[in-house]
């Protein structure tokens, strides 16, 4: 059952929600993070804001104002992209796969996978066996560190042989390897020590129509009556997207900021700390670039990112190199559970244990 009159209150919660948004007030956002990075006790305020694990936007040694153009020629670019069969947890076969594919125009692209035999594995103490117990009820998470250190490894090796090229990740460049235990550890230093390889090729992780809201962070812990209450969410917040959409001219990057995420202490320790501009590539469509700090302190590197983003992304609004990746690379839902029902198939074979589906779930299937 279901209530009837739903899709009238959803409409009427849409209209009001958008009646809100007309006739706010307009707000002068980067008059207010100008402020901002002017406080004088402002780094105080993030040193302490950081020990409380905040995330927001850093300034650097560029106006947070910037909103600049780019002169450089585009160079070629590469652009990796990963995907994953998840583990069925549920299966009397466990594994898991995660392949990767870095693309490059006219190139044939390069190719790397994993298989992860999860129970075997597990039974005969292999080397994936210590991260599977300390994970065993987060193979999931598990199977997307994997991906990501595969992406990784992945544009080292793009790196290597498109000497010149700039590497795209479709991703941010601090990884989330929600992964706990040693793994965890072990997992971060893995994908340290393949970023740190790269250098001093170029190399820029892309978010599209990014969700963060760092610059208000950034805002918000300026203004507070203290760090306490600087931060907390406040009424007015506002995405990046949405903040820079109503500033920023198309073709043109922001300023510069060190990436707040207590993520970021790791790879600053390493010289590889993550810095990002927004760069607005079409009316609709803006990224969030992240660079590690080698490109970050080169002008002209930095230069060379934006111009090659943006040609890349001149005929379609997003990157040509990150689409056609994703393309190849991508993983179709059945053809994933057409091999998880295969090894199922196999093990009852093997086994002569023919059983088949709960009753609840034929009756759902029905």
């Amino acid at each position: 059952m279901i209530n009837p009159n739903l899709t009238q209150l959803v409409q009427n919660a849409a209209h009001a929600a958008a009646n809100r948004a007309v006739h706010a007030e307009p707000v002068d956002w980067l008059g207010r993070l100008v402020a901002a990075a002017r406080r004088p006790d402002l780094q105080e305020r993030i040193d302490l804001a950081r020990s409380h694990r905040w995330a927001g936007a850093i300034p650097t040694w560029e106006p947070v104002d910037l909103m600049q153009a780019s002169g450089a020629c585009p160079l070629s670019v590469t652009g990796i992209d990963g995907s994953q069969i998840y583990p069925f947890e549920r299966s009397p076969v466990l594994w898991a796969y995660v392949q990767a594919v870095a693309y490059r125009l006219s190139t044939p692209p390069l190719f790397e996978s994993q298989f992860i035999d999860i129970g075997s594995e597990l039974h005969y103490n292999g080397e994936l066996a210590g991260d599977l117990q300390e994970n065993r009820e987060a193979l999931a998470a598990l199977t997307n560190a994997w991906r990501t250190l595969l992406e990784m490894r992945l544009a080292r090796q793009a790196a290597e042989r498109f000497e010149g090229d700039i590497i795209l990740l479709d991703n941010g460049l601090l990884p989330w390897l929600s992964v706990s235990g040693q793994a965890a550890q072990r997992h971060l230093q893995a994908y340290l020590d393949d970023l740190r390889e790269i250098a001093p090729c170029k190399i820029a992780g892309v978010i599209s129509g990014p969700q963060s809201r760092l610059l208000y962070r950034l805002i918000r812990l300026a203004e507070g009556k203290d760090v306490a209450d600087g931060m907390q969410e406040g009424a007015d917040s506002i995405g990046d997207a949405a903040l820079l959409r109503k500033v920023l001219p198309v073709g043109q990057r922001s300023a510069l900021f060190q990436h707040g995420s207590p993520r970021n202490e790791a790879f600053g320790r390493a010289r590889a700390a993550v810095f990002f501009f927004f760069l607005r590539i079409s009316e609709r469509e803006i990224v969030r670039v992240e660079v590690p700090a080698w490109v970050a302190h080169d002008p002209e590197g930095v230069d060379q990112v934006q111009a090659s983003i943006l040609h890349d992304s001149h005929a379609t609004g997003y990157s040509y190199v990150l689409s056609q990746a994703h393309q190849q690379v991508s993983v179709p839902l059945e053809v994933a559970s057409m091999l998880h029902d295969r090894a199922v198939m196999e093990f009852w074979l093997a086994t002569g244990r023919i059983t088949g589906p709960s009753a609840k779930s034929a009756m759902k299937r029905a």
